[in-house]
């Protein structure tokens, strides 16, 4: 639980990028793509990062 009113409240920039994942990771879902590569940051200055690559088989 994020006691500050959720993800978007406690990190935009993050939030941003888990939705990017979830863009990619349904495009694959719905076979318009085979691999995807998708990225999220998060931290006061960006120093933890996020990187997948997602494929469908």
């Amino acid at each position: 639980m994020n006691p500050s009113g959720g993800v978007l409240a406690g990190h935009p920039m993050f939030a941003a990028g888990l939705i990017r994942i979830g863009a990619a990771a349904a495009e694959i879902s719905a076979g318009r793509a085979d691999k995807a590569l998708a990225h999220a940051t998060s931290g006061p200055l960006l120093q933890q990062n996020l990187v997948c690559v997602l494929e469908g088989r």
